[in-house]
Formats: structure tokens, C-alpha cells, sequence
């Protein structure tokens, strides 16, 4: 009787099932990355600190040259003092790293188990 109904399912119903799994599978894969990152600010060349992805809070940068927002694994800059601001309209970010040139401002999404390796290797 079961085999009477697959048949009876018509390619895009299959293509579509498949999407559905695929999609499923993505949302897991991203959630997995995304818990497992370090948020590292740098302003100056100078380490400001790493930050577990998952730690929701505020920082602000020496100088008041900036406000970095870390919130359910994302982050991103909020305030800045550069001319343009493209730094703060690029919005939240769980993996491509935030630039503000004008101020030297860099963060960082780090894979804790990239990290690890690298700790290694020194």
C-alpha cells in the first residue's frame, strides 16, 4: 500500500521533499557553526578580547570610536565615528568579519576548532 503511494507522487512532489530535508539539514549545520565561534575585536592592531558567540552583550571600544553588539551567536558594530557608517549598515554577521578602516576596528568570526588547532601549532 505504501509503495502504491510513492508512486503516486509526482517529481516536483519528490524535488520538494528533498528541498524540505535540505533545508532542515542546512538550519542544523548553520546553528552547529554558529555555537561553535569566537568573536574576536581588534581595534588599532590592539586585541580588545574574544567573546563567545553565544554571549549576548555590548561592548565599547577604547575611545568611544565604537559600540560592538554580540546577540544569539551574530554581531556587529552599532555605533562608529567614521564619515560613512558602512561599517554600521552592514548589519549582523555570524561569519564574514565586520571592517570599520577609518578606525581600525576588525571583527572576527573564529571557529573554536580552528583555534584550537592553531594554539597547537605554536
Amino acid at each position: 500500500m505504501f509503495k502504491n503511494k510513492l508512486k503516486m507522487l509526482t517529481v516536483s512532489d519528490r524535488v520538494f521533499f528533498i528541498l524540505i530535508i535540505l533545508s532542515a539539514l542546512s538550519i542544523f549545520f548553520v546553528q552547529t557553526f554558529r555555537n561553535d565561534t569566537t568573536i574576536k575585536i581588534t581595534y588599532n592592531s590592539t586585541i580588545i578580547g574574544e567573546y563567545d558567540s553565544n554571549s549576548n552583550q555590548t561592548i565599547t571600544l577604547p575611545d568611544n570610536h565604537g559600540v560592538v553588539e554580540i546577540l544569539k551567536g551574530k554581531a556587529r558594530l552599532t555605533k562608529s565615528d567614521c564619515h560613512s557608517h558602512l561599517c554600521e549598515k552592514q548589519g549582523w554577521s555570524t561569519s564574514l568579519p565586520i571592517v570599520c578602516v577609518p578606525n581600525r576596528i576588525l571583527i572576527e568570526f573564529i571557529p573554536k576548532k580552528k583555534k584550537e588547532e592553531i594554539i597547537i601549532l605554536h
